[in-house]
């Protein structure tokens, strides 16, 4: 059993390690407004997303115990696989920092063209936005960046 469990945290490990640094592309990709490449960033990650929930699933099967980290300290008393498990549960966490960030920049990114092409466009719905003392439209998001008056 330890074994099995010792090889899906080694495919668990790996996989996730590879989405971590497809995310650090993304983002360079991002910086780099390089959105062609993005498309292709995107299909990597869903592929890697779905070969880690198949090795969740996986793992899950192996294990019917609620408390993980319990069992695998009762059947490994060096601790190396409650080590190695919570290891790939920090990148894993890691992982989802990245994509949070990642997605934050792209919907901005996203509004950021939006509000350019209602500029191009003539789409004044926000035309009677009053600014508050700090210089910052009220009521509706500020349309570009940070406008200020």
């Amino acid at each position: 059993m330890q074994t099995d469990i010792l090889n899906i945290h080694e495919e668990i490990a790996e996989h996730t390690d590879h989405l971590l640094t497809c995310l650090y592309k993304e983002l360079d990709t991002l910086n780099a407004h390089d959105y062609k490449e993005l498309v292709s960033i995107a299909c990597e990650k869903q592929t890697l997303v779905k070969i880690l929930d198949d090795l969740e699933k996986k793992r899950q099967s192996l294990v019917a115990d609620r408390n993980y980290t319990d069992y695998l300290n009762q059947i490994d008393k060096s601790e190396t696989l409650a080590n190695q498990w919570n290891s790939i549960v920090e990148k894993i966490k890691q992982c989802h920092h990245q994509n949070e960030i990642n997605g934050r920049l792209i919907n901005r990114f996203n509004q950021i063209t939006r509000e350019t092409l209602d500029i191009f466009t003539g789409n004044t719905n926000n035309a009677d936005i009053t600014y508050s003392p700090e210089s910052l439209k009220k009521g509706i998001n500020a349309r570009i960046t940070n406008t200020r008056a």
